[in-house]
């Protein structure tokens, strides 16, 4: 379809949005442009920089398909499993001998809110269980998708979502009426910000759990190293990060983090 006309797409793009595509694998970031190319019966990519300059809404729905992200309750249950056992007592443990009253999470890529509730449920029942901790708790997620992002603030969802959601949580976590609702005890818990993975928010610095789970596997390796350094600069000491199942640490940002389950990709800030 001609690369030339590629990188002009790119520098088009960045122009009028500035959205950075430098950061995306190559070929992944072709692929997502050519579901759009499709839906519009274009062939090359000269046809589709016309196409942006004469439909208005085409910018909307090509970020919808790059930033598309498959998501449920509770996606891959052994990684909770292993973030209830092995990372939360240990947070617990380390904010109660520090006497610290805030516990403070992102969930970088949240998408449309699965992953974000489902951690605020899973600590809320975790600290149910030790009557002498009290803790402040603030999840903050984010997302570049302002669709997903109002998704997520809605709290409403669809059977499908919840196949992986144990009938307990269901239960007390959810008002059911055809689709199911999140409950306010969860859902004021969350805060969703529609933001860039850089984007300098305050909010998000000594954290004491990030989780980023299949969203790096789009991005180049220097721009993964690079948020691996700003994960680091925004985690307290001995802060985790949680990553995907097919995604890892390599290079010089291993000196940063020790593994702490090395399957379940779950890594402590040193």
């Amino acid at each position: 379809m001609g690369d030339e006309y590629f990188e002009v797409l790119k520098a088009k793009i960045y122009k009028d949005t500035g959205f950075d595509f430098s950061r995306y694998k190559i070929r992944p970031l072709k692929r997502r442009i050519a579901v759009r190319m499709r839906a519009n019966k274009v062939k090359t990519y000269e046809d589709y920089i016309k196409l942006l300059n004469s439909k208005a809404d085409e910018y909307e729905k090509l970020f919808e398909a790059l930033t598309v992200n498959v998501t449920e309750f509770f996606r891959n249950r052994e990684t909770f499993d292993a973030i209830e056992s092995s990372v939360l007592p240990r947070i617990f443990q380390s904010k109660n001998e520090k006497n610290e009253s805030l516990l403070k999470v992102w969930s970088a890529g949240c998408s449309s809110g699965e992953e974000a509730y489902s951690i605020a449920i899973m600590i809320v029942e975790c600290l149910k269980n030790l009557p002498g901790y009290r803790f402040q708790l603030k999840i903050y997620a984010t997302d570049l998708d302002k669709k997903s992002i109002l998704k997520a603030k809605n709290g409403i969802y669809d059977e499908l979502s919840l196949k992986g959601c144990p009938s307990q949580y269901i239960k007390k976590y959810f008002s059911i009426n055809h689709k199911y609702k999140i409950s306010n005890t969860i859902k004021n818990i969350v805060e969703f910000r529609c933001e860039d993975l850089f984007y300098d928010d305050p909010d998000l610095r000594n954290l004491d759990l990030i989780l980023c789970r299949n969203v790096l596997i789009y991005f180049t390796k220097d721009f993964q190293n690079d948020l691996f350094s700003k994960f680091y600069e925004r985690l307290k000491t001995g802060g985790y990060v949680i990553l995907g199942k097919v995604e890892g640490m390599l290079g010089d940002v291993r000196k940063l983090f020790q593994p702490v389950n090395v399957k379940e990709r779950i890594y402590q800030k040193l």
